[in-house]
Protein backbone atom coordinates (compact mmCIF):
# COMPACT_ATOMS: atom_id res chain seq x y z
CA UNK A 1 0.00 0.00 0.00
CA UNK A 2 0.88 3.26 -0.60
CA UNK A 3 2.60 5.51 2.44
CA UNK A 4 0.35 8.95 3.64
CA UNK A 5 2.37 11.97 2.98
CA UNK A 6 2.66 14.30 5.14
CA UNK A 7 2.70 17.82 4.20
CA UNK A 8 3.28 20.59 6.02
CA UNK A 9 1.26 24.04 5.88
CA UNK A 10 3.08 27.45 7.14
CA UNK A 11 0.85 28.91 9.84
CA UNK A 12 1.96 32.05 11.92
CA UNK A 13 1.04 32.37 15.75
CA UNK A 14 0.58 35.55 18.04
CA UNK A 15 3.36 37.85 17.85
CA UNK A 16 5.85 35.09 16.53
CA UNK A 17 6.64 36.01 13.04
CA UNK A 18 8.61 32.51 12.47
CA UNK A 19 6.45 29.81 10.34
CA UNK A 20 5.38 27.18 12.33
CA UNK A 21 4.39 23.73 10.70
CA UNK A 22 0.95 21.95 11.24
CA UNK A 23 1.03 18.26 9.44
CA UNK A 24 -1.73 17.65 7.08
CA UNK A 25 -2.29 13.97 6.19
CA UNK A 26 -3.04 13.38 2.43
CA UNK A 27 -3.51 10.31 0.66
CA UNK A 28 -0.48 9.34 -2.33
CA UNK A 29 -2.01 7.27 -4.82
CA UNK A 30 -0.65 6.79 -7.94
CA UNK A 31 -2.21 6.20 -10.84
CA UNK A 32 0.43 4.08 -12.78
CA UNK A 33 -0.97 2.11 -16.01
CA UNK A 34 -1.10 -1.23 -14.74
CA UNK A 35 -3.60 0.42 -12.09
CA UNK A 36 -5.69 1.97 -14.79
CA UNK A 37 -5.48 -1.31 -17.16
CA UNK A 38 -7.38 -3.12 -14.63
CA UNK A 39 -9.72 -0.29 -13.67
CA UNK A 40 -10.96 -0.13 -17.51
CA UNK A 41 -10.80 -3.86 -17.76
CA UNK A 42 -13.42 -3.74 -14.55
CA UNK A 43 -14.95 -1.22 -15.77
CA UNK A 44 -15.93 -3.05 -19.37
CA UNK A 45 -16.71 -6.27 -17.74
CA UNK A 46 -19.89 -4.52 -15.80
CA UNK A 47 -19.31 -6.35 -12.70
CA UNK A 48 -18.70 -3.63 -10.08
CA UNK A 49 -20.62 -4.77 -7.26
CA UNK A 50 -22.48 -7.17 -5.26
CA UNK A 51 -19.53 -9.57 -4.71
CA UNK A 52 -17.18 -9.08 -8.01
CA UNK A 53 -14.27 -11.21 -8.51
CA UNK A 54 -11.86 -8.32 -7.34
CA UNK A 55 -13.91 -7.55 -4.37
CA UNK A 56 -13.68 -11.33 -3.56
CA UNK A 57 -10.03 -11.65 -4.84
CA UNK A 58 -8.83 -8.88 -2.17
CA UNK A 59 -11.12 -10.13 1.17
CA UNK A 60 -9.14 -13.55 0.22
CA UNK A 61 -5.84 -11.60 0.18
CA UNK A 62 -6.77 -9.80 3.01
CA UNK A 63 -7.96 -12.55 5.43
CA UNK A 64 -4.32 -14.27 4.51
CA UNK A 65 -2.28 -11.32 5.25
CA UNK A 66 -4.18 -10.86 8.40
CA UNK A 67 -4.16 -14.45 9.21
CA UNK A 68 -8.00 -14.60 10.09
CA UNK A 69 -10.52 -16.94 8.04
CA UNK A 70 -12.39 -14.62 6.86
CA UNK A 71 -12.52 -10.90 6.00
CA UNK A 72 -15.87 -8.82 4.98
CA UNK A 73 -14.99 -5.70 2.68
CA UNK A 74 -18.32 -3.10 3.17
CA UNK A 75 -18.48 0.72 2.20
CA UNK A 76 -16.79 2.35 4.73
CA UNK A 77 -15.00 2.03 8.03
CA UNK A 78 -17.69 3.76 9.41
CA UNK A 79 -20.55 1.42 7.92
CA UNK A 80 -17.88 -1.16 9.39
CA UNK A 81 -18.44 -0.37 12.95
CA UNK A 82 -22.24 0.20 12.33
CA UNK A 83 -22.44 -3.27 10.54
CA UNK A 84 -20.72 -5.48 13.23
CA UNK A 85 -22.48 -3.75 15.77
CA UNK A 86 -25.81 -4.28 13.93
CA UNK A 87 -24.42 -7.94 13.60
CA UNK A 88 -24.03 -8.21 16.81
CA UNK A 89 -27.81 -8.14 18.07
CA UNK A 90 -27.40 -6.00 21.37
CA UNK A 91 -29.90 -5.46 23.83
CA UNK A 92 -31.05 -2.10 24.45
CA UNK A 93 -28.12 -0.35 26.92
CA UNK A 94 -24.71 1.09 27.08
CA UNK A 95 -21.83 1.21 25.46
CA UNK A 96 -18.65 2.27 26.46
CA UNK A 97 -16.19 4.54 24.54
CA UNK A 98 -12.93 6.21 24.79
CA UNK A 99 -13.69 9.76 25.12
CA UNK A 100 -10.42 10.46 22.19
CA UNK A 101 -12.32 8.97 18.85
CA UNK A 102 -13.61 10.27 15.74
CA UNK A 103 -17.38 11.06 15.61
CA UNK A 104 -17.49 7.33 13.60
CA UNK A 105 -17.40 5.60 16.70
CA UNK A 106 -20.04 7.80 18.38
CA UNK A 107 -22.27 7.57 15.45
CA UNK A 108 -22.49 3.75 15.13
CA UNK A 109 -23.03 3.52 18.41
CA UNK A 110 -26.21 6.38 18.33
CA UNK A 111 -27.37 4.56 15.20
CA UNK A 112 -27.55 1.22 16.81
CA UNK A 113 -29.85 2.41 19.38
CA UNK A 114 -27.37 2.33 21.98
CA UNK A 115 -26.15 4.97 24.43
CA UNK A 116 -23.07 6.51 24.60
CA UNK A 117 -21.25 6.47 27.81
CA UNK A 118 -17.26 7.75 27.50
CA UNK A 119 -14.07 6.76 29.73
CA UNK A 120 -11.03 8.00 30.22
CA UNK A 121 -7.99 7.38 27.67
CA UNK A 122 -4.56 6.66 28.92
CA UNK A 123 -2.41 10.02 28.84
CA UNK A 124 0.61 7.70 27.60
CA UNK A 125 -1.21 5.78 24.97
CA UNK A 126 -4.17 7.58 24.10
CA UNK A 127 -6.18 4.46 24.06
CA UNK A 128 -9.23 3.44 26.13
CA UNK A 129 -7.82 3.44 29.80
CA UNK A 130 -8.90 0.10 31.51
CA UNK A 131 -9.10 1.73 34.79
CA UNK A 132 -11.75 4.29 33.65
CA UNK A 133 -13.76 1.34 31.74
CA UNK A 134 -13.77 -0.89 35.05
CA UNK A 135 -15.17 2.34 36.98
CA UNK A 136 -17.67 2.55 34.22
CA UNK A 137 -18.57 -1.01 34.64
CA UNK A 138 -18.99 -0.92 38.38
CA UNK A 139 -21.26 2.20 37.80
CA UNK A 140 -23.77 0.57 35.16
CA UNK A 141 -24.63 -2.83 34.90
CA UNK A 142 -26.53 -2.26 31.15
CA UNK A 143 -23.21 -2.15 29.47
CA UNK A 144 -23.38 -4.56 26.37
CA UNK A 145 -20.43 -3.40 24.68
CA UNK A 146 -16.73 -2.13 25.15
CA UNK A 147 -15.38 -0.43 21.98
CA UNK A 148 -11.59 0.65 22.22
CA UNK A 149 -10.27 2.33 19.40
CA UNK A 150 -7.01 2.11 17.68
CA UNK A 151 -5.07 6.01 18.23
CA UNK A 152 -2.90 6.73 14.71
CA UNK A 153 -1.41 2.46 14.60
CA UNK A 154 -1.31 2.48 18.53
CA UNK A 155 -3.89 -0.73 19.70
CA UNK A 156 -5.62 -0.45 23.51
CA UNK A 157 -4.59 -2.69 25.80
CA UNK A 158 -6.97 -5.39 24.60
CA UNK A 159 -6.31 -8.29 26.60
CA UNK A 160 -6.98 -5.86 29.98
CA UNK A 161 -10.20 -4.87 28.61
CA UNK A 162 -11.44 -8.15 26.44
CA UNK A 163 -10.77 -9.40 30.61
CA UNK A 164 -12.82 -6.94 31.83
CA UNK A 165 -15.41 -7.47 28.57
CA UNK A 166 -15.79 -10.86 29.63
CA UNK A 167 -16.01 -10.22 33.51
CA UNK A 168 -18.87 -7.62 32.71
CA UNK A 169 -20.78 -10.65 29.80
CA UNK A 170 -20.36 -7.88 27.47
CA UNK A 171 -18.76 -7.65 23.61
CA UNK A 172 -15.37 -5.93 22.50
CA UNK A 173 -15.23 -4.26 19.79
CA UNK A 174 -12.05 -2.96 18.29
CA UNK A 175 -12.69 0.17 16.04
CA UNK A 176 -9.20 -0.39 13.78
CA UNK A 177 -9.86 2.23 11.14
CA UNK A 178 -5.68 3.02 12.16
CA UNK A 179 -5.04 -0.35 12.75
CA UNK A 180 -4.04 -2.07 9.59
CA UNK A 181 -0.78 -2.96 9.37
CA UNK A 182 -0.27 -3.12 13.41
CA UNK A 183 1.54 -5.91 14.35
CA UNK A 184 1.33 -7.46 18.04
CA UNK A 185 2.64 -10.89 19.59
CA UNK A 186 -0.82 -12.27 19.30
CA UNK A 187 -0.53 -10.74 15.38
CA UNK A 188 -1.99 -8.88 13.15
CA UNK A 189 -5.54 -9.01 14.48
CA UNK A 190 -5.68 -9.72 18.15
CA UNK A 191 -7.92 -12.26 19.19
CA UNK A 192 -9.61 -10.57 22.18
CA UNK A 193 -12.24 -8.38 20.22
CA UNK A 194 -15.87 -10.25 19.18
CA UNK A 195 -15.22 -8.23 16.47
CA UNK A 196 -12.54 -5.61 14.29
CA UNK A 197 -13.67 -2.83 12.10
CA UNK A 198 -11.24 -1.42 9.73
CA UNK A 199 -11.24 1.50 7.13
CA UNK A 200 -9.70 1.86 4.02
CA UNK A 201 -10.35 5.68 3.59
CA UNK A 202 -8.27 7.75 1.67
CA UNK A 203 -6.30 8.79 4.60
CA UNK A 204 -5.64 5.66 6.32
CA UNK A 205 -2.29 3.33 5.92
CA UNK A 206 -3.84 0.65 3.09
CA UNK A 207 -5.92 3.34 1.20
CA UNK A 208 -8.26 2.70 -0.81
CA UNK A 209 -9.92 6.02 -1.78
CA UNK A 210 -12.88 4.91 0.50
CA UNK A 211 -13.92 1.37 1.97
CA UNK A 212 -14.06 -0.63 4.92
CA UNK A 213 -13.37 -4.19 6.29
CA UNK A 214 -15.20 -6.44 9.52
CA UNK A 215 -13.12 -9.56 10.87
CA UNK A 216 -15.08 -11.63 13.09
CA UNK A 217 -14.16 -13.91 15.72
CA UNK A 218 -17.31 -15.77 15.24
CA UNK A 219 -17.93 -17.25 12.03
CA UNK A 220 -22.06 -16.78 13.04
CA UNK A 221 -20.95 -12.67 13.49
CA UNK A 222 -19.36 -12.74 10.05
CA UNK A 223 -21.85 -14.17 7.94
CA UNK A 224 -24.65 -12.21 9.26
CA UNK A 225 -22.02 -8.82 8.33
CA UNK A 226 -22.34 -10.54 4.85
CA UNK A 227 -26.28 -10.88 4.69
CA UNK A 228 -26.65 -7.32 6.38
CA UNK A 229 -24.55 -5.99 3.35
CA UNK A 230 -26.34 -7.93 1.05
CA UNK A 231 -29.73 -5.43 2.07
CA UNK A 232 -30.71 -8.69 4.55
CA UNK A 233 -30.86 -10.72 1.68
CA UNK A 234 -29.96 -14.53 2.49
CA UNK A 235 -29.04 -17.32 0.33
CA UNK A 236 -32.33 -19.31 2.06
CA UNK A 237 -34.71 -16.28 1.42
CA UNK A 238 -36.31 -17.34 4.73
CA UNK A 239 -33.81 -16.13 6.50
CA UNK A 240 -33.61 -12.84 5.08
CA UNK A 241 -34.68 -9.34 6.71
CA UNK A 242 -34.10 -5.84 7.33
CA UNK A 243 -30.49 -4.94 6.15
CA UNK A 244 -28.34 -2.37 4.52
Amino acid sequence: PSVPKVEETPVVTGGDASPRSVPAIRSQIEPDDALMTQLRGLLESGHVTNDGPRLLAFEAALASWLGVPDTIGVASGSAALALGLAALRLPRGRVIIPSFTYIATLNAVVQAGLTPTFADIDPGTWTLSPESVRAQLEAHDDVRAIIAVNTYGVPASLDALAQLAADAGCALVSDSAHGMGTEAPEGRVHPGPTLHAWSLHATKVLPGVEGGVVTARDHEVSAEVRRLRRHGLAADLKASGPGF
